[in-house]
């Protein structure tokens, strides 16, 4: 891909966030992409040229703990070093900026677009997760709650099978074998990530800049119901809210996930234009 490069910038306390950078530097718009949960951002490449073609700088930073970004795998001691991180990448921006969050990168998107006030024109997410779509054993959830206290970086296998994630089995296989994804979920992260969701819907009416939320409609990790939830809450002149019919939860991997890449362009062309 034309200008594809990579950054490493250094966290506040010390983390390596490294960042795939796509396109020209000097293009008049910049999209930052931000990956989900125990993922990273190499699986973007491919959707992020449908951007770049349309003349986006695209900035797509693997979180810290996950990909080839430092921290352990799926650890963060508090949910604000995700929004200080998403400043640090904002920081490298320029032009007319646009923030595109999927599932755990949504909610990180959210936060910092309302409990933050994160300088950007616009912004989308694809099933955000505002709730869990699978509901954890009880005996998991109470253990990750007293493991986040005395034992913080503890992780427990995660719940998600493959299967759920996308309609396209060759996604499906290379989810499963991809040696840059984990399949764990951390102890800290769980009770952090919790409260940051409580935190967003406290916060939705503090929503400022046009949000487009596309939903998976049958989607297995995440709760469809809380994103409706959320946006029926948020300011309805400035949040659009869409659910994708049958989709499952990753709606840009799905076999039309194509046109889904190209209403968010849509979006950001109407809502954050050069």
């Amino acid at each position: 891909m034309t200008g594809e490069r990579t950054l490493t910038l250094r966290s506040a306390d010390g983390v390596e966030i490294v960042v795939r950078d796509l396109g020209e530097l000097r293009a008049p718009r910049t999209l930052i992409l931000v990956h989900g949960y125990g993922e990273h951002g190499g699986r973007y490449l491919e959707r992020a040229r449908t951007f770049v073609d349309a003349g986006f700088r695209v900035l797509i930073p693997d979180v810290r703990g996950h990909g080839r970004s430092g921290g352990p795998r799926g650890y963060v001691d508090r949910f604000a070093r995700y929004l200080d991180d998403l400043e640090l990448v904002r920081e490298r921006a320029s032009g007319a900026v646009g923030l595109l969050g999927h599932s755990h990168g949504g909610l990180i998107s959210l936060a910092a677009l309302t409990t933050r006030t994160l300088d950007v024109r616009a912004a989308a997410t694809t099933s955000p997760f505002l709730g869990l779509g699978l509901v954890p054993p009880a005996w998991k959830t109470k253990a990750a709650t007293l493991l986040s206290a005395a034992l913080p970086r503890v992780s427990l296998p995660s719940e998600i099978k493959p299967e759920d994630v996308s309609h396209d089995p060759a996604v499906v296989a290379a989810y499963a074998s991809d040696p840059l994804n984990h399949h764990v979920n951390n102890a800290r992260w769980y009770t952090e990530a919790m409260a940051a969701i409580d935190a967003v819907f406290r916060d939705a009416g503090r929503v400022s800049v046009p949000i487009l939320l596309m939903q998976a409609g049958d989607d297995k990790l995440v709760s469809a119901a809380a994103s409706r939830r959320w946006a029926a809450g948020a300011p309805p002149d400035l949040v659009r809210y869409e659910e994708v019919e049958g989709a499952y939860h990753e709606l840009l991997f799905e076999p039309d996930g194509q046109r889904h890449a190209e209403r968010v362009l849509r979006w950001f062309d109407e809502k954050a234009p050069s």
